[in-house]
């Protein structure tokens, strides 16, 4: 069925508000950035925002939800027969993902581990969907390393090989507090060229 100019206008909205709280929670944190100030930028009114998301803590799980969305769409076209395009593509698409949402992974990161009420209501919500979105990329990356074990780039077992990638990039996102920008942006290109190495796509580990 074709989209009405209602379906079209409330996906406009929605794109609006998505971006404006992604830019105000990583300027200001999650618990300092109010409806009022989202509305603001978005252009549009608090009461349209509440039409579209219930609550803040909803607005917020469809960030991160728009936010995978975005990945795992380009993670699907990856053409998991061809490991020496494939594996460094992926890599790139998830240090790009962090880089680009830099200031904004470091507040939430920051705030979820704090003692605050972040994501009382949708904090078992969050972790359920952390914890399908790591399966989905552990999953896509031993497909992918399998394919580099076959083509005789790696020696290891890609499942050894995709838990330590998956480790080293999930210690890429606890660093983000610890570096400033320029400086975060070295750190994610020393982080790619060795786990290119690691996978035999580099020179000696």
């Amino acid at each position: 069925m074709a989209e009405t100019w209602r379906d079209l206008a409330r996906r406009a909205q929605e794109t609006a508000v998505l971006r404006a709280a992604t830019e105000l929670i990583g300027e200001k944190g999650f618990a300092f950035t109010t409806m009022d100030e989202i509305a603001e930028r978005a252009g549009i009114s608090k009461a349209t925002i509440y039409k579209l998301f219930p609550s803040k803590e909803n607005l917020l799980l469809r960030v991160l939800e728009a936010l995978n969305e975005e990945i795992v769409r380009e993670v699907k076209e990856l053409p998991r027969d061809k490991f020496p395009e494939a594996f460094p593509r992926l890599l790139d698409l998830f240090l790009a993902q962090v880089e680009k949402r830099q200031n904004f992974v470091k507040i939430l990161a920051s705030e979820t581990f704090s003692h605050g009420p972040f994501l009382r209501e949708g904090r078992r919500d969050l972790y359920r969907r952390i914890s399908e979105n790591r399966n989905f990329y552990r999953r896509t990356i031993e497909e992918i390393l399998r394919q580099g074990k076959k083509d005789g780039y790696i020696k290891e077992p890609p499942g050894m090989v995709s838990g330590l990638v998956l480790a080293t990039l999930k210690g890429v996102v606890s660093e983000i507090p610890f570096y400033q920008e320029e400086e975060f942006k070295r750190f994610l290109s020393y982080t790619r060229e060795k786990i290119l190495q690691l996978v035999g796509l580099g020179g000696e580990v």
